[in-house]
């Protein structure tokens, strides 16, 4: 991602991005 996108979204979004893709990552995982 580009450095812009990131201080626009902030910490908070950045933490709930992360959450996703760790969710992400385990479903596929598992499927």
């Amino acid at each position: 991602m580009l450095p812009q996108i990131l201080n626009q979204l902030g910490p908070e979004s950045l933490t709930h991005l992360k959450k996703l893709a760790g969710n992400v990552g385990t479903l596929n995982s598992v499927g």
